[in-house]
Order: C-alpha cells, then sequence, then structure tokens
C-alpha cells in the first residue's frame, strides 16, 4: 500500500554516524515506494534530495520562524516555529503518517497534531540523551513520554531499555533495527575509496569510521596501534568531533600530528560523507570499533555488509550481534592490549578472516532497511484500529 508520509529528519551532518545512516537509508527506502516529504532543518546532500523530487516527493527545510502577523513574541517564535509550520504542511496535505527521528521533531510533531488523533506519529531515536549532559536525561523522559506519539521505534535492546526507562508505554514500543541497504554497502569502488582515504594501493587499510568521542575509544585505539602498527599499514579515523566534546576531538589530533606522519596514522576531521562509505569500505582491509559503549552500531554492521573483517569491542549496542570468531574479532573495551591483538589477528590470520567475512555477509542480511521499515509499517496499519477501540473505551 502506497502511503504519504511525513519524515522529520534533525540536524545532522552529511559525515559518518548512526543518525546520518539512518536518515540516509529511511528516506532513500521510502521515497522508492511512497509519497515521501522530508522535512530537515539543513539541505539535504544533492544526490539525497534529487532521489526524493524523481519519486515524485519533496524535501522542506525546517524554519523555526512563526510568520510575523501570527506572533510577536521571540519566544514563542523559537518554541513554536516548526510545530506551526508542520501544522500548515499538515492542513495543506493529506498525510497517511508522520515520522520523527529525533526528541525535537517528535515533541513538535505531537504539539502540530495534538488536534488530529488519526493520523498515526512514529518515532526512532539514534540518539541516548543521557549520555552527555544531565539535561539530557529531563529532554528524554518528556520525548518517550508523550502521549500523543503511537509506536517508539527502538533500534536495539538498548535504545529500548532507554524508552522503557524514561517512560515509553509498554504496548507502544516496537524493537527493530531498521538497517541500511545491505546491497548497496557491497558496491564501493576501491579506487575511489583509496583516493578519498588517501591509501595508496599497496597499503592495508583498517578504517574507524566513527564521531571523535570518549566513548567511541579513538585514544585507547591510538594507543594499541603504537604496538601493531608497520610499514605497508595505514590506520584511518574519520569522524567529526562532537560539539558536546570538543577537547576529546583535539587531543586525537594532537596526537595524531605529534607523530608526524611516522606511524602510518590519517585523520579525516571532517568525517567521510554517508554516500562514500561504500567506497571507502571497498579500500579496506578491516574496520575496528573500539567503542566503550554503543547504541546498536551500524557501522560495524556496514563493514560486514561490505565482505570486510572488522574488530569490535565486547559493549552493549555490538553485542546485540557480534559473535567473536564467527561474525567479528573481539577484544575488551578501554584495552589497549587485547585491542592490538586482535587488529594483528584481523590483517595476518587468513582463515579467520575468510569466517567472520562469511559470518558478517549473514548477520549484516538481518538489517536490510527494505524488510524492517516493511515491518514498521505493517505495526503502523493497526494503530487506528488500537485508537478507535480507546476512544470507545473513554
Amino acid at each position: 500500500m502506497k502511503r504519504t508520509i511525513l519524515l522529520l529528519v534533525p540536524a545532522t551532518s552529511p559525515a559518518v554516524g548512526g543518525g546520518e545512516s539512518l536518515a540516509l537509508a529511511l528516506i532513500t527506502e521510502l521515497a522508492n515506494s511512497h509519497t515521501l516529504c522530508v522535512v530537515s532543518p539543513r539541505p539535504l546532500d544533492v544526490r539525497l534530495a534529487d532521489h526524493v523530487l524523481r519519486h515524485d516527493g519533496k524535501v522542506v527545510i525546517a524554519d523555526a520562524k512563526i510568520q510575523r502577523g501570527v506572533s510577536q513574541a521571540p519566544w514563542e517564535a523559537g518554541l513554536f516555529g516548526l510545530p506551526h509550520q508542520l501544522h500548515d504542511l499538515l492542513e495543506a496535505t493529506h498525510y497517511d503518517l508522520v515520522w520523527a527521528l529525533s526528541h525535537e521533531s517528535a515533541i513538535a510533531a505531537a504539539i502540530a497534531l495534538a488536534d488530529n488523533p488519526t493520523i498515526p506519529l512514529v518515532t526512532t531515536y539514534s540518539e541516548i540523551a543521557t549520555e552527555y549532559f544531565p539535561f539530557g536525561r529531563a529532554r528524554a523522559a518528556f520525548a518517550y513520554s508523550l502521549q500523543r506519539v503511537d509506536l517508539h521505534v527502538t533500534l536495539s535492546e538498548t535504545y529500548q531499555d532507554v524508552a522503557l526507562a524514561h517512560g515509553a508505554i509498554p504496548e507502544r514500543v516496537m524493537l527493530n533495527p531498521l538497517g541500511f541497504s545491505v546491497s548497496g554497502m557491497r558496491e564501493g569502488n576501491p579506487d575511489k575509496g583509496r583516493a578519498r582515504l588517501g591509501a595508496s594501493v599497496r597499503q592495508n587499510v583498517v578504517f574507524c569510521p566513527s564521531r571523535l568521542s570518549e566513548r567511541k575509544g579513538q585514544l585507547v585505539l591510538l594507543d594499541a596501534w603504537e604496538h601493531v602498527g608497520r610499514t605497508g599499514e595505514l590506520l584511518v579515523l574519520a569522524g567529526a568531533g562532537h560539539s558536546a566534546e570538543t577537547s576529546y576531538g583535539e587531543k586525537v589530533e594532537a596526537r595524531i600530528l605529534a607523530w608526524k606522519g611516522s606511524a602510518g596514522v590519517k585523520l579525516i576531521a571532517e568525517g567521510v560523507p554517508r554516500v562514500e562509505m561504500p567506497d571507502c569500505l571497498a579500500a579496506s582491509s578491516v574496520l575496528v570499533q573500539p567503542s566503550f559503549y554503543e547504541g546498536l552500531g551500524y557501522s560495524a554492521l556496514e563493514g560486514m555488509a561490505a565482505g570486510i573483517p572488522c574488530v569490535l569491542t565486547d559493549v552493549d549496542g555490538f553485542r546485540t550481534f557480534m559473535q567473536d570468531g564467527s561474525n567479528c574479532v573481539g577484544c575488551e573495551p578501554k584495552d589497549e592490549v587485547t585491542l592490538g591483538a586482535a587488529l594483528r589477528r584481523a590483517l595476518d590470520d587468513a582463515r579467520l578472516r575468510q569466517a567472520v567475512i562469511v559470518g558478517g555477509l549473514a548477520t549484516s542480511a538481518g538489517f536490510s532497511i527494505e524488510l524492517n521499515s516493511r515491518r514498521v509499517l505493517e505495526r503502523v496499519n493497526v494503530i487506528p484500529a488500537r485508537k478507535r477501540s480507546e476512544q470507545m473505551s473513554d
């Protein structure tokens, strides 16, 4: 059944990251099969926007300002500008579903839909708001406890636990990893990838695509690399610094600069655009994620889908799918010794490499955005009936 869907994406960069992966995958997949309107605080990547437009969809830039004459109060414009804009969109076009991908957009949608109880509101959050500051706990509690939300799609058991801990109604929580285009990750061009990563044909590339954040473990990875790096190998860290952790990114950059190129390490501080990830993966010999914890771990799954060995720490999020020796090479978090040993095994043990490649391909098949988004829409089909039942009981 073809639907008209209003998709609200967060103000994220086009670079690597779980939120970016989710937004890219959902926009691409939903535009293929449905009439899609994407509301974004910033312009989409040109290729992504063209994809939406070619499929008779549209892209709207979110504007937090209320038009003159509607409100003169600055605080009201700042607080209710987006809900007002969404209300106008909902008035102009009939939508079968509103899907919000951030706390802020979910709150705005709940306000905009306050007098329209029939349109289902679905949320999927790729953020764990308690991560960086105490205010995040209050924001998460407000977003998850919104009565107007009909379905919270949680990407892993970690996210599901966060949802329930912050007040989500259990019957309205669905565990579904959504995912990405599994087949698309296998279509990369290794020559383009090497050019993007700055690697020669002779170099084995160890690729770490992650935001520069303490929980991502890049400094531990650099400690490990001092003991395992050899001539002919290049470690590439790709990820912009997190706005709440600028000092951590500066430490990573300073550490790499101090080596003056002698350690075979490169930092791509602006990150790698999502559309270039298949090329970068095709050029890599190993993908490494030395995280201290994860919500799920899309980058690791994308590496598996691309058919390269992955080195992963044994932490929440990764435990959703990792099997040491079967689909990845595991190691302890915050431990450069076991991380270094895992990297050496992933680079040098041909039998192990082949085994985890095969296992990784099988694992990643379960994270198909095509399959999992259909499951969400099937669940959405029963929401109107549930709403009618609740109204009758009231």
